[in-house]
């Protein structure tokens, strides 16, 4: 098998598999910045660290990086509309997303779960990079409220994740 088949093999296997979706978002020379992010992972409750996985190749990345804190934002189904803004060019992803800075960190205003982190290390997986993440400040809404359910990212579908 070709490293090309194996890897459409793979992302069909993987597709399965729900994630949460979050964005990942800084203040860049005074300006929100941010990416859509389909692989975010809670790994420790002491101290508070979490992982995302992004493309080798973004360019929105090393921006966010090299910002210091970057917000991440769970999307609910309350927050479903913005998701069509990160496919848009990144100066204009936040035209139309309402947003609050905490430090340079960028969070996502009615996010149900919304934490700023710190950078600790980047990892080589592949044609990504895993980023290992330290909570710096957590913010949480109650999740039984309405439109609270986090959507997730399965087999190229935006699923609710609505009982």
């Amino acid at each position: 098998m070709t490293s090309l088949q194996a890897g459409i093999e793979n992302r069909r296997a993987f597709s399965v598999v729900p994630t949460p979706l979050v964005v990942a978002a800084a203040l860049v020379d005074g300006q929100p910045a941010g990416m859509m992010i389909g692989s975010f992972v809670t790994h420790s409750l002491t101290p508070g660290l979490v992982s995302i996985s992004v493309q080798r190749n973004s360019s929105s990345w090393p921006k966010l990086r090299d910002a210091g804190q970057i917000g991440i934002s769970l999307i609910s189904e309350k927050l479903r509309t913005i998701i069509p803004e990160f496919y848009r060019p990144s100066h204009e992803r936040f035209t139309a997303v309402e947003w609050s800075a905490q430090g340079s960190g960028v969070i996502l205003d009615d996010s149900p779960m919304a934490m700023v982190t710190e950078v600790i290390s980047e990892i080589d997986a592949g044609d990504h990079l895993l980023v290992m993440l330290q909570i710096t400040e957590l913010n949480t809404l109650e999740d039984d409220e309405p439109g609270n359910q986090p959507i997730v990212f399965q087999q190229s579908i935006f699923r609710s994740m609505n009982a």
